[in-house]
């Protein structure tokens, strides 16, 4: 099978997963062309790119992190014998849906997010109206859609009441093994003190970054001795450093954008702590899973199908702080409990986030969809 997979964005988790969604097809012998802007990966999955002899590459570029689908682009997957097209993101699956029925492919296109959260923040925007409207032309037409969680797969349902049930398919995102086996070797050593916290992701408004230096400054009223660090770039970066200094916490938190060396920072951590409310799978959250990390969390979105509270993690209400306050200081607290969970978040992550899985689960969606198609033809 050969598969050209598409993404525009260079940041975020986009890139990752669809990279590692590539070096799945190609540990089970399938060849894969990765269409997209370049994006700072994980040196694991990097490693598994450059190894892998089943990859091919094509770069597109853009602005402001967003590229354009250039005139070649069309050339270069026909070249490459394509048997089916995957796209994530909807602008991309808007032009990627475009690309495949000019070339006559079978098109996926994969859901990562909330598909309403654009919507709703598009009223009165005529252009972002315009271009949701064709995005769910794109999904109608498409030959499977793939969404990483069941919580977006509902969403995707109601949001387009009109979608075929029977076309949607959840598929959850993966962690390549490479960085898991790189973070385990400091297990022994955790917690430490002060406590380590992290926070991975964009410094966007979705990702509620200002919430961290709130959450250290009430363990530091606590009484706990912890240190921050967010890894991740955007936006918000200029808000989350004033308000850093708003809540007194200046030598506790730091703000790096080095996520290409995330597993450096999983070895650093004690722990995971994740804001978002709105999240569709949260690849970060799986990754730190894998890395031996519990995750301290708001039981939001699909957050609950990833981290198991109370065993692979703790879950709160949602934007709580004083209580993901109280269960960190609970968690930190007792070392036995820190490595059971530990220990339970690395082997769930194992098994349900194995690369292994991913990459069969798509053969087995990416097989229909081309099966399907040479039918239709026929």
């Amino acid at each position: 099978m050969r598969v050209a997979l598409i993404y525009d964005r260079e940041e975020g988790g986009l890139p990752v997963s669809t990279v590692t969604v590539a070096v799945s097809l190609a540990r089970l012998g399938h060849s894969a062309l990765l269409c997209g802007p370049p994006a700072p990966l994980p040196e694991s999955l990097t490693q598994q790119l450059l190894q892998s002899k089943n990859i091919a590459t094509f770069s597109m570029t853009g602005k402001k992190g967003v590229a354009d689908f250039p005139g070649s682009l069309r050339k270069t997957v026909a070249d490459f014998r394509a048997d089916v097209i995957v796209t994530g993101h909807r602008g991309c699956d808007v032009r990627g849906s475009r690309l495949a029925q000019k070339l006559g492919l079978p098109h996926i296109c994969v859901v990562g997010g909330n598909p309403s959260a654009e919507d709703m923040q598009s009223a009165g925007i005529p252009f972002l109206r315009l271009r949701n409207r064709a995005w769910q032309r794109a999904l109608k037409e498409a030959s499977r859609v793939v969404t990483v969680s069941e919580w977006t797969r509902r969403r995707a349902m109601e949001t387009f009441p009109t979608l075929p049930p029977g076309k949607v398919e959840v598929v959850l995102n993966a962690v390549v093994p490479a960085l898991a086996d790189s973070c385990c070797e400091s297990l022994d050593e955790k917690p430490h003190v002060p406590v380590r916290i992290l926070a991975v992701g964009r410094l966007h408004h979705i990702k509620k970054p200002l919430l961290l230096p709130v959450l250290i400054s009430q363990l530091k009223v606590s009484g706990l001795p912890a240190e921050a660090r967010w890894v991740g770039s955007g936006e918000k970066e200029q808000a989350l450093k004033e308000k850093v200094r708003e809540c007194g916490v200046s030598e506790m938190v730091e703000i790096v954008s080095d996520t290409a060396r995330i597993a450096h920072h999983y070895r650093w951590a004690d722990l995971l702590v994740h804001f978002c409310t709105d999240e569709g799978f949260g690849l970060v959250l799986a990754e730190a899973q894998a890395a031996g990390l519990p995750v301290v969390a708001f039981n939001a979105g699909a957050v609950p199908e990833v981290v198991e509270n109370d065993k692979t993690g703790l879950l709160m209400e949602a934007c709580d702080i004083p209580a993901m306050s109280r269960s960190i200081v609970r968690l930190v607290s007792e070392k036995n409990g820190y490595l059971r969970i530990s220990s339970a978040a690395r082997k769930r992550a194992n098994s349900l986030f194995s690369i292994e899985r991913i990459g069969i689960e798509y053969e087995r969606v990416l097989s229909e969809a081309i099966l399907a198609g040479e039918k239709r033809k026929k």
